[in-house]
C-alpha cells in the first residue's frame, strides 16, 4: 500500500509505521519488547511525513496543527513534542539527511511563498538555501492573512484562515 511506511530506526531495536491514508499519528515498536505504542498519543494532528532521528530517541513530523504545518521532535520516552521550526508558516515536504544531521523542507508563509530551508534537529535554527522570492512583498501588494481561533460549541478550538 503505498500510503503506509514503514521506517527503520537507525539502531535494530525499532520500527515506526506511518499510516498516511488515516493519518495517524506514527507508531514505533521495540523490538526488545514487542510493544506497539503511538507516537505523540493523543496529539489531534494530521501527519504528513515522519522521520527517524539519528539516535533514535525521536521521531521527526511533519504536521498540520490547526491552518499551519509545523516540523516537530516527537520524544519515544514521551513528553511535549519540540518545535523544530516556529513560526506562523507551513513547513512541509521534509527530507532527513541519511546521517540525521540536516532536515531539509519547503518554508512558506502568508507574505512569502515556499523557499528551501534546512537545519539540524538536535540544535533547530532554519536556515535558507534559497531566496527565489526574497523581496516579493516589495514588488507586489500581496494580501493580508491571519488566524483566527473561537471555541466551539462542542468545546473544540479549530483554527481558520481569514483572507482580507
Amino acid at each position: 500500500d503505498c500510503h503506509r511506511r514503514l521506517g527503520i530506526a537507525p539502531t535494530p531495536e525499532h520500527v515506526c509505521v506511518l499510516d498516511l491514508l488515516s493519518s495517524i499519528m506514527p507508531q514505533a515498536c521495540s523490538r526488545l519488547d514487542g510493544r506497539l505504542r503511538e507516537v505523540g498519543a493523543g496529539l489531534p494532528w494530521e501527519i504528513e511525513a515522519a522521520d527517524w532521528a539519528a539516535d533514535a530517541r525521536a521521531v521527526y513530523v511533519s504536521a498540520t496543527t490547526g491552518v499551519r504545518r509545523e516540523l516537530l521532535a516527537l520524544d519515544l520516552d514521551g513528553g511535549a513534542p519540540r518545535p523544530l521550526a516556529r513560526g506562523d508558516h507551513s513547513a512541509e515536504d521534509m527530507t532527513l539527511s541519511k546521517d540525521g544531521r540536516t532536515l531539509v523542507f519547503l518554508l512558506a508563509s502568508a507574505t512569502a511563498p515556499a523557499e528551501v530551508y534546512r537545519l539540524d534537529p538536535r540544535r533547530p535554527s532554519p536556515a535558507p538555501v534559497t531566496r527565489v522570492h526574497a523581496g516579493l512583498g516589495d514588488r507586489f501588494l500581496l494580501p493580508r492573512q491571519e488566524a483566527i481561533r473561537w471555541t466551539a460549541a462542542d468545546g473544540q478550538a479549530p483554527d481558520a484562515p481569514q483572507d482580507d
